[in-house]
């Protein structure tokens, strides 16, 4: 079973497989490798990728992108994970909260906000079936790609919208660690246990950027250091760019393209246009006709200029965060061999000079910006997975947040914001480190870990909680206790050991239930197969309706009696005129209409191809029957030596068959075309096959009979050899006395 690995961005999705022992990058429905990042709502169906990317804005109220910085989303809540002004300025219908408490997206189709989940889990339902049709069979098994900066609630949530298209989630990875996935596995005999090669790692998308400085060796990486910015991308340059296009544009018209959603659509297309232009040259015109209230932008802009912009803000802001990765790395800038770049923003020159920069080198792009990500993955999902035999390349990870561990006594949860808190381990310290906490228990008592607040009950960081139920022997040291706990090799925190106590795993509650999830899911996609069958049918039928009207103009026309052909006419145009009028007609009811159309107009269809049959085989037909007569009139190894005469009765009947044949074509040239044919090349073929059949069951009694005359001729041949010699053999002499007496 071929395993998927998936990088869903917030412009695009990359899908990633195996086959045939290599890496191979799954092609859409339009054989691209990159595919679209949004949805688009109707009454009765969902559109994604391609099929939805024109809806953008012709159906911007009722569509949804940007999925993957929304997901797990609050407004009010922890400023990290609140719905930020950019993730608001880019949706095409504007954010609500959901009635679990999450970010989700305003549709015109419903009074009640969608959940990004919902969303997402359509999304990649659509990504699997596009890779079942690539790789011509099931993929159920899959490792995501998340952002580093992504809560554990956003990665359960990930997990979710990934079971809930019938996937089995193998893994979340987080971007950077997947790009050294795709780095390090096709370095193996490069790479040296003994000594690391340390490499930089910079990814910067669409919404979001990350680096990490990573320890690569023969069979393993060590993440040294990893920083995440959630609002530090693409999107910054393409609002920098619109800002300054729009600030044009009001001077000019006195009104404001930004204040309009749909506008803002618009002119986000021209904006990031312009940016891919100013990426290769030094000077990129822009213009939209009609943008706003008839007036077209008009405009002309420079690298220098848009370089000061990025200056301003963004340089600064990349600079910050590859510092803090750097200073947190514990290693020396000179020590770093390469520095490896993805994302499509890196590929900006002001961008790679600022990065260059600071590490002072010259910038490394061995990885596949675009694909670095996805083929990560699916190196983790065959190492994962049980249908594959991969050598392990291990990864040691580091945590991003502290560690921190939350004692309640008395073990009532409603206790929580009165819990004592302590740090057991600092940010970036390796999950690879043994944790061993001393604390004062006293049972019973409930533990909680978080990388964030674990006395916050919506912490979007909870680890895991445990409920200690009583002391069953005394510990080392009166009255602390050493709690243990571990990352397992899926970067899954558990508590392994409380000193002296007994404990049980405490269940998490959750907001997202993988089978409501999956529900809504089954249902949409029955739906979406209805439609898309109804939507076929519609289009069978008007095809249908225009093939007859052109027919009948010209090809068919022939075919139908004149007294009819109005009446023809008429059927057309009320069809037509029923079709426009029930367009939205349920697929049973559209089904059956077309099926009492295409019946009432077989018969027409009928005698056209059994003419344009005649026309082209007629000829070669009657070719074949002269190649049969003179068969039958020559004597041949086939006949098997059979009287002359009854091979002539069968060329007699073939001559009659083709005389009877022939006539028959003279007659009908005389017929209207629309009056029911004498012959049909099927009949004529039937009855051919009887002749031939009653020549090759003649010719299989010849042989019988003449296998039979053979075996005959040589038994009496044979028994006249043996009777010969008998016959030579001299008499036998009498004794001499005898003739004596």
């Amino acid at each position: 079973m071929p395993v998927l690995g998936i990088d869903i961005g917030d412009g695009s999705a990359t899908v990633a497989t195996i086959a045939k022992g290599a890496i191979d990058i799954v092609l859409n429905e339009v054989s691209q490798r990159y595919t679209p990042v949004c949805a688009s709502y109707t009454q009765k169906r969902r559109l994604f990728g391609d099929q939805a990317t024109p809806q953008m804005i012709s159906n911007c109220r009722n569509s949804c992108r940007n999925m993957m910085s929304l997901l797990g989303k609050t407004m009010g809540g922890d400023p990290e994970l609140e719905v930020s002004a950019m993730d608001d300025f880019f949706s095409p219908n504007g954010i609500s909260i959901c009635s679990n408490g999450y970010a989700g997206y305003n549709v015109a189709i419903s009074s009640e906000p969608y959940e990004v989940t919902k969303v997402l889990a359509g999304y990649i339902s659509f990504l699997s079936e596009m890779a079942d049709n690539y790789t011509k069979g099931p993929c159920r098994e899959v490792v995501l790609a998340c952002p580093g900066w992504y809560s554990e609630v956003q990665k359960e949530a990930l997990k979710v919208a990934a079971m809930a298209a019938g996937l089995s989630c193998l893994n979340v990875l987080d971007e950077c660690t997947a790009m050294a996935l795709d780095y390090g596995v096709y370095r193996v005999k490069q790479l040296s246990d003994e000594k690391p090669t340390t490499v930089a790692i910079v990814m910067i998308g669409h919404s979001h950027a990350s680096a990490a400085v990573c320890d690569f060796y023969q069979n393993h990486v060590e993440i040294l250091s990893k920083v995440s910015r959630q609002n530090l991308g693409g999107r910054n340059l393409d609002h920098m760019l619109m800002k300054h296009m729009a600030d044009g544009f009001e001077r000019k018209y006195g009104c404001n393209p930004l204040d309009n959603r749909k506008i803002r659509l618009k002119l986000e297309a021209v904006a990031i246009k312009t940016k891919r232009v100013l990426s290769a040259n030094s000077e990129s015109g822009y213009s939209a006709e009609c943008l706003m209230e008839d007036n077209d932008l008009q405009g002309n802009i420079k690298r220098d200029d848009f370089e000061e912009m990025c200056k301003q803000e963004f340089l600064p802001n990349i600079t910050e965060m590859l510092m803090e990765c750097v200073n947190l790395c514990g290693k020396a800038v000179e020590d770093i061999s390469c520095v490896e770049i993805a994302g499509g923003v890196t590929r900006i020159p002001c961008v790679q000079k600022t990065i260059s920069d600071i590490f002072g080198k010259q910038l490394s792009r061995t990885l596949n910006s675009d694909e670095c990500v996805a083929r990560g993955c699916v190196l983790d999902a065959a190492m994962r997975s049980i249908s594959y035999r991969v050598r392990k390349y291990h990864v040691v990870e580091r945590i991003t947040r502290p560690l921190s561990l939350a004692c309640i006594p008395g073990g009532d949860i409603s206790q929580m914001a009165s819990a004592e808190t302590v740090e057991i381990l600092p940010a970036n310290s390796s999950k690879s480190t043994p944790i061993a906490a001393k604390l004062a228990v006293t049972a019973p008592a409930i533990l909680i870990a978080s990388l964030g607040d674990p006395k916050d009950p919506s912490d979007a960081y909870f680890l895991g909680a445990i409920q200690i139920v009583k002391q069953v022997q005394p510990t080392e040291e009166q009255g602390v206790t050493t709690v243990s706990a571990v990352f397992d090799e899926n970067g899954v925190f558990f508590f392994t050991a409380v000193e002296g106590h007994e404990f049980v795993t405490m269940p998490r509650s959750s907001a997202f239930t993988v089978e409501a999830y999956a529900q809504a899911e089954a249902e949409a996609k029955a739906q979406d197969s209805i439609e898309n069958q109804r939507l076929r049918t519609l289009n069978d039928f008007e095809t249908l309706i225009y093939s007859v009207k052109e027919k009948m103009q010209g090809s068919h026309r022939e075919y139908v009696a004149p007294e009819f052909v109005g009446t023809i006419n008429e059927e057309l145009n009320k069809w037509s005129n029923w079709l426009y009028d029930n367009y939205e007609a349920s697929l049973e009811v559209l089904q059956d209409s077309l099926k009492r159309m295409q019946s009432d107009w077989e018969p027409i269809e009928r005698l056209y191809g059994i003419q344009k049959a005649k026309e082209n085989e007629l000829d070669v037909f009657l070719s074949g029957l002269q190649s049969r007569h003179s068969m039958c009139c020559e004597d041949g190894p086939m006949w098997y030596g059979a009287p002359e005469e009854e091979r002539l009765e069968f060329a007699q009947k073939i001559q009659a068959f083709e005389a009877k044949v022939r006539q028959q074509a003279e007659e009908e040239k005389a017929m209207p075309r629309h009056a029911e044919p004498l012959f049909t090349m099927e009949q004529l073929q039937t009855e051919l096959r009887q002749i031939n059949s009653e020549i090759d069951e003649f010719c299989r009694r010849m042989r019988v009979q003449s296998e039979r005359r053979k075996e005959e001729e040589m038994a009496a041949s044979q028994k006249a050899e043996e009777a010969e010699p008998a016959q030579n053999e001299p008499a036998e002499e009498q004794p001499a006395d005898q003739d004596a007496q």
